[in-house]
């Protein structure tokens, strides 16, 4: 999928913010959805505009195809001890982006 991707710009972004968004609640959606995941999707939208910024000023990178592809394959894996931890390393991205290091 991500080999048919646009290149980085505003068609990108639409289509990536999509598949993102149902990559990431994949990883976390339970049959009875909790505190932290509604925290984790409150975060998740309040991020879009930054997700957003980023994509469009072409910031987007296929670092970040490869490191989602990565914490799929941990996942598909059943390494749940290294995908929490590819998880929180790829969530912070957008933190360091917007807060800086």
């Amino acid at each position: 999928l991500l080999s048919n991707f646009p290149p980085p710009g505003p068609e990108a972004s639409h289509l990536y913010e999509s598949v993102n968004e149902s990559f990431h609640f994949s990883l976390i959606a339970t049959r009875r959805p909790g505190r932290m995941a509604k925290i984790y999707f409150e975060l998740f939208e309040q991020t879009r505009r930054y997700r957003t910024l980023m994509l469009e000023q072409q910031q987007m990178t296929l670092a970040s195809y490869e490191a989602h592809r990565v914490l799929a394959e941990t996942c598909l894996a059943r390494d749940v001890e290294r995908a929490c931890a590819l998880l929180v390393e790829h969530n912070m991205m957008v933190f360091k982006l917007i807060y800086g290091d």
